[in-house]
Formats: structure tokens, C-alpha cells, sequence
């Protein structure tokens, strides 16, 4: 059976670094999006295979693609 709780974990500490991140600032929550990879574990390669699926507390397409672009352009700029 597969552990899940490494998901939560994950959760937890980016909660926890933006509430102390934000601490001293009035702000909202907007869009929050969960993206997960799985991989399963088959020693074959050519049984092996890759999946990503996301959940996000807006239905709205354009606001989860719009999310997922900044989210990326961050990813690209932290690593310059």
C-alpha cells in the first residue's frame, strides 16, 4: 500500500512557511492547487510509468492554467 503521508507533510510545511512568511500582513487565500507525480514502481522500465494529476479549489480552467504558468515562471526564475 502506498504511504500518502508524504503529500501531507509537504502541505504542512508550505502552510507553515507562508504563515510565517506572512506573519505580519493582512492578506486572503486565493487559488490553492495540489499537484502530485506518480510513479509506480516496476522494475522494468517498459512496465514503468508516470503520472501527474492536480486538484484545485477553482473549477475555472483559465484560472488553474493562469496558476500553473506562475507557478512554473517561479520555478524557472528561482533557478537562475
Amino acid at each position: 500500500m502506498t504511504d500518502w503521508s508524504e503529500v501531507g507533510v509537504i502541505s504542512a510545511e508550505l502552510i507553515d512557511m507562508l504563515a510565517e512568511n506572512h506573519a505580519d500582513e493582512e492578506y486572503t487565500i486565493g487559488t490553492v492547487a495540489i499537484v502530485v507525480e506518480i510513479t509506480t514502481t516496476e522494475e522494468s522500465e517498459e512496465e514503468r510509468w508516470t503520472s501527474v494529476t492536480y486538484r484545485c479549489n477553482d473549477a475555472r480552467a483559465w484560472v488553474q492554467a493562469g496558476l500553473f504558468q506562475a507557478a512554473a515562471h517561479a520555478a524557472i526564475e528561482g533557478k537562475e
